[in-house]
């Protein structure tokens, strides 16, 4: 129930933020500060919280950068974001980089 609880919490400040990009934000610099901040949940989180998958949150902002302006620093935050996620979720993370055998 506690990890649960956390989780909700967690769903919520991601859903705070994605609203925020997908709704509000129109300039390159509020665009660019809603993926960092989406980047900086994801790595707080270690993932993704329960409730929010990639593809939606991928989905939703692909959505966002399609209806036209989309500066090239916010693409370098949308990939960092995706990036970040793909690490997070990666099984490998934990992987001794040193020794590869």
């Amino acid at each position: 129930a506690e990890f649960r609880k956390a989780q909700l919490e967690i769903k919520k400040n991601f859903d705070v933020v994605l609203t925020r990009l997908t709704t509000q934000s129109k300039t390159e610099e509020e665009l660019e500060t809603d993926l960092k901040e989406l980047k900086y949940l994801v790595t707080r989180t270690g993932g993704l919280p329960l409730g929010i998958k990639k593809d939606d949150l991928v989905k939703a902002i692909r959505s966002k950068k399609a209806k036209g302006f989309w500066p090239t620093n916010v693409e370098y935050a949308y990939q960092a974001l995706i990036r970040e996620i793909a690490y997070q979720q990666s099984p490998n993370k934990d992987k001794d980089i040193e020794n590869p055998l």
